[in-house]
């Protein structure tokens, strides 16, 4: 698999920096296996970025040319994703991992609007 170019890495430092415009983000390159398609039950390995950010972890693959899968997690046993299994956009990828994860610790700090109340 091909690994980051340096304009993809830019991206995502940059899509991340937009976020924590303040705070310096360590990001580290990794290798994981991943299931090419849904059906196969061979695990390919792929190049990986991994970044941390206070007690979560962002994870962004390349299991190909121009295809990026994404998912952030707490712990092992407490991972999520955007609802899109594959993106053709790193900047598309890292900004809708960045805005689900957002969203998602607004909810669990109880500070998210509720919507069913609007309305």
């Amino acid at each position: 698999m091909p690994d980051f170019t340096e304009p993809e890495l830019k991206t995502i430092r940059e899509s991340v920096a937009t976020r924590w415009k303040k705070e310096k983000i360590e990001f580290h390159p990794a290798d994981v296996e991943t299931k090419l398609s849904i059906d196969s039950e061979e695990l390919t390995e792929c190049p990986a970025i991994f970044w941390r950010q206070k007690s979560c972890h962002f994870l962004v693959i390349k299991p190909g040319e121009n295809q990026y899968r994404c998912q952030f997690f707490y712990s092992p046993h407490d991972q999520y994703g955007t609802g899109i299994n594959e993106y053709n956009d790193l900047k598309k990828c890292v900004t809708s991992l960045l805005q689900v994860q957002a969203d998602h610790e607004n909810m669990r700090s109880g500070s998210f609007p509720d919507q069913s109340s609007s309305g």
